[in-house]
């Protein structure tokens, strides 16, 4: 697909795990809130190591938006991080260098809602127009993720980030610690569920 360059302009409202399903995996009670702030940086780190680009499933969790920006026109447009919900916006550089919309008439979008990259294609008898050279002159924008909250996450998805934020904690005598030493992911047992859910180049 040649020289992609993505921005994330929205970060997800909401985290991919809550508060209380990380104290009910740890057998720590609703009523016991001293290490919240401690279990929520715990949670929100193992978050980060799993979502977006720089995560390793290669996959957007929650509600997300985002911005690729391309040379040229492929042949077909990969649109990563899936599941992908919807192409809001594809605009481009036109031969006079001016930014013009190209409307969704004009496009098809197939994968939308599946697990792996979701492709856009010219509508049948449409090819792509023509584009001033130059870098990062086209734009698509899109919005993808599970949902809008933590039960949109697939259950295997969300019992193996349980084990990751599990690995990362220790509970002894009703006292929480958060490890200092951050376990890589494969060394970190019960997560082959991880490998299922990783999006492969």
């Amino acid at each position: 697909m040649g020289q992609m360059k993505l921005v994330r302009n929205t970060a997800p409202a909401n985290p991919a795990v809550t508060l209380e399903e990380v104290k009910q995996h740890l057998k720590i009670r609703a009523a016991n809130t001293a290490y919240d702030a401690d279990l929520t940086r715990v949670a929100a780190g193992c978050i980060d190591e799993l979502d977006g680009w720089d995560g390793h499933l290669g996959r957007a969790l929650i509600t997300q938006h985002w911005s690729m920006f391309l040379d040229s026109f492929p042949a077909v447009i990969e649109v990563v991080l899936p599941p992908l919900q919807s192409v809001t916006c594809l605009k481009f550089l036109n031969a006079d260098g001016a930014w013009t919309h190209l409307s969704s008439s004009e496009y098809r979008v197939s994968g939308i809602g599946g697990n792996g990259k979701a492709e856009i294609y010219p509508a049948i008898g449409k090819t792509w127009p023509t584009i001033y050279p130059a870098r990062d002159s086209i734009e698509v924008r899109f919005r993808c993720g599970f949902g809008d909250d933590a039960t949109a996450i697939p259950g295997s998805l969300k019992n193996a980030l349980l084990e990751m934020i599990g690995a990362r904690t220790s509970v002894r005598d009703g006292v929480v610690r958060a490890e200092e030493r951050m376990l890589p992911i494969a060394a970190m047992p019960g997560l082959q569920a991880l490998d299922h859910w990783r999006v492969w180049v």
